[in-house]
């Protein structure tokens, strides 16, 4: 925790951060320029290694002491984190932003994102760039990053009617296995759902929440064939909206997607198949809909399964606009359920 200790609690944001001159956060001393050794080690000075300094890596000890690895995860990137923060849908431990100010660091973002952090008492550490490569090799982090809890993705076991401006989801409890209901207003005029159905590509299904979010759906399902993980990377990729969005996991699609027709909700699959008795239509024609609806997009390669085309009450697929290659006959996932998410009218709309 950030320490207001003395001269600290009358500075402004902008020294208590550390942007310039000493800093106190977790009851350790930290410079933003040169490093100068703790009043306690002017004699004896401990070795420093060229990526952090010593008391830079005790206060980084602090932040991560009595959570095992596994207990937490590094999210990164600007909107990433504050999207986070204001949310606070997972418990947070600590930020870490770039000490250095060169290349496109942007200084005004991370002190305001800082400042968020301050006022709910999660420490900040200023660490090099070095530091931050190293902690997160596979992003590209923009001079900032925050340890926290995993995402918590509860288990949906069904889906009630929609009936007088509200409906509720009924999940189990990860730990009790009690079930737990959690009740939802729609954001549209009726509920939309995005079901991602066996995703492989991390990357698809961040651009999915991110389009979901956009395009005013209440929640978004995976399935248990879905090899997407609710984390870091997909937080990163939908660029903070995964923090802001309702995430489900459906063990058994059919008969989640059964018993949510059974309650009057609408199916609507994204597929160029002709199988089954649903309708198919190109999303330029989708009439308007009058029931809550639940998109389901398919897998990369093999698309909605026969199984669930069954359950569907409409199919929509795109059209392309002009001649194409005939091994390239579909969209990216992502791509797809963004252009059907905004084709998707709902009557009083």
């Amino acid at each position: 925790m950030l320490l207001n200790r003395g001269w600290w609690r009358a500075q402004p944001l902008a020294s208590a951060v550390g942007w310039r001159g000493q800093v106190l956060v977790g009851g350790v001393r930290l410079y933003a320029g040169k490093p100068k050794p703790h009043r306690a080690f002017k004699e004896k000075q401990r070795p420093r290694d060229t990526k952090s300094s010593w008391l830079r890596r005790q206060h980084e000890k602090r932040l991560t002491a009595g959570n095992p690895r596994s207990a937490f995860e590094l999210i990164c990137g600007l909107a990433t984190v504050k999207a986070a923060l204001l949310q606070g849908r997972r418990e947070m431990f600590g930020v870490f932003v770039q000490r250095e100010t060169e290349g496109d660091i942007m200084r005004d973002r991370i002190k305001e994102i800082a400042q968020l952090a301050v006022q709910q008492d999660i420490p900040v550490a200023e660490v090099s760039k070095a530091r931050l490569d190293e902690m997160l090799p596979m992003y590209s982090h923009q001079g900032i990053a925050m340890k926290t809890a995993p995402y918590s993705e509860p288990r949906l076991l069904s889906l009630s009617p929609f009936a007088n401006g509200s409906y509720h989801a009924t999940t189990a409890d990860a730990n009790t296995g009690l079930e737990v209901t959690i009740a939802h207003q729609p954001r549209r005029r009726f509920p939309l759902w995005v079901a991602a159905y066996d995703l492989q590509d991390q990357r698809n299904f961040g651009s999915i929440i991110r389009s979901a979010l956009f395009f005013g759906a209440d929640a978004v399902m995976t399935s248990r064939g879905c090899a997407c993980k609710v984390g870091p990377l997909v937080s990163r990729i939908s660029v903070g909206a995964m923090e802001c969005m309702d995430i489900y996991r459906a063990n058994n699609y059919p008969r989640t997607l059964g018993m949510a027709r059974e309650s009057g909700w609408k199916v609507m699959c994204a597929t160029t198949s002709t199988w089954g008795t649903a309708p198919l239509v190109a999303a330029d024609d989708l009439p308007r809909l009058s029931a809550p609806t639940i998109l389901v997009i398919g897998n990369e390669e093999t698309g909605v399964s026969d199984e669930i085309l069954k359950l569907s009450d409409t199919n929509v697929h795109i059209p392309a606009r002009a001649d194409i290659p005939s091994h390239i006959d579909s969209l990216n996932a992502g791509v797809a359920a963004g252009v059907v998410m905004a084709a998707i009218r709902f009557e009083g709309e």
